[in-house]
């Protein structure tokens, strides 16, 4: 039981971390931080339940302060915190893809005309095959008007569509409605746009990423991830090319991915949030009569946390005691990009992606 907690911890925290953007703290607690340039002491990510405001931690975490982030569990009620994952997800891979685009295009703009030898950097021959038979048509203008949709946070989407048990991906380069939304952007710039992206991931048209789940138990983390790591897969290259960064744990989460459903065995007890616990009224008078070790232990105020949360719980007893009151299964939660209801910590985070700076 004890080495499989650690697989759970490990596919978790490796997650968390792929992008680079937050990671894990190695000692019990295993809070999450916002991690910046050169800073792996970052400020702890929190989110508001039904309890007030929590520090986010992952599952394993003894941490009796924190909102556990477990996707194995899908469907609770905290919807804000079990979307917590697929939201921060979606956004640093929307980010990290707004940076590589960027960067092509800057470069096709960089070293167009006459005098685009004299501007040529290192990185520019490797933009070329991105930009296919559109190198001629890209201008400082086309980089801008890229640069304004960029502003977007909810740039892609993994989502989970339930009715057909299929994981997709939607970009708002592909959505009609973005023309209207950007009228400001030419005709002309769109299709470059989309074609820099599929050539990115290496697809002919975003149905190619479509994934069909085989886990009866979690449907939505294995499509999710599967598209995730098949994206990053393709990224690896461009973002160490382009943005002097590394997407790291590919082929581990990979690896990881065989064993989900074991996983889900292991970690289902531990839901996402924690519950405040209530006082227990001092012992009676007539506990006097008991020895006084016992009568001290029974006057102080007992933390009664909820079995559903895990805290401090060994995995074996939590497991145990799940046994008795089994958690009803609830449709699972398909994950959003809209970040209105997380804190402010979190927003701050989410805000920082569009400016994804090189290491």
């Amino acid at each position: 039981m004890e080495n499989r907690d650690k697989d759970v911890e490990n596919f978790i925290g490796g997650l968390v971390e792929l992008a680079g953007y937050d990671t894990v703290d190695g000692d019990d607690n295993k809070y999450i931080r916002i991690c910046s340039k050169g800073d792996d002491n970052g400020a702890i990510e929190s989110i508001r339940t039904a309890e007030g405001e929590k520090p986010l931690a992952i599952y394993g975490s003894l941490a009796n302060d924190a909102a556990i982030v477990n996707p194995f569990v899908e469907g609770n009620s905290n919807v804000a915190l079990d979307n917590w994952i697929y939201t921060s997800q979606n956004g640093q891979l929307g980010a990290i893809m707004q940076s590589v685009i960027r960067k092509i295009l800057e470069s096709a703009a960089r070293t167009r005309g006459k005098n685009g030898k004299k501007n040529e950097q290192e990185q520019d021959k490797y933009c070329i095959p991105y930009v296919g038979g559109y190198v001629s048509e890209i201008t400082q203008k086309t980089v801008d008007e890229f640069k304004a949709i960029c502003k977007n946070k909810g740039f892609v989407n993994i989502f989970y569509k339930s009715r057909d048990r299929v994981g997709k991906l939607n970009c708002l380069l592909f959505n009609p409605s973005s023309k209207k939304t950007y009228s400001n952007v030419r005709t002309s710039s769109w299709p470059i746009f989309q074609d820099i992206f599929l050539r990115l991931l290496d697809i002919k048209k975003l149905s190619d990423l479509d994934y069909s789940p085989e886990s009866p138990n979690v449907p939505v983390l294995e499509s999710f991830v599967s598209i995730l790591l098949r994206c990053y897969e393709r990224l690896q290259e461009p973002v160490e090319k382009l943005l002097g960064r590394k997407i790291i744990g590919v082929e581990a989460l990979k690896e990881h991915m065989k064993n989900l459903d074991a996983y889900y065995q292991t970690a289902k007890w531990c839901i996402s949030s924690t519950v405040e616990a209530p006082t227990v009224d001092a012992v009676t008078p007539a506990a006097s009569t008991l020895p006084p070790a016992v009568q001290a232990n029974l006057s102080t105020p007992q933390a009664n946390t909820a079995v559903n949360a895990g805290n401090g719980l060994p995995p074996a007893v939590a497991s145990n005691l799940m046994a008795a009151t089994p958690v009803q299964y609830q449709a699972p939660v398909v994950p959003v990009t809209d970040d209105s209801g997380l804190p402010p910590s979190v927003r701050a985070n989410m805000a920082a992606m569009s400016g994804f700076r090189p290491m």
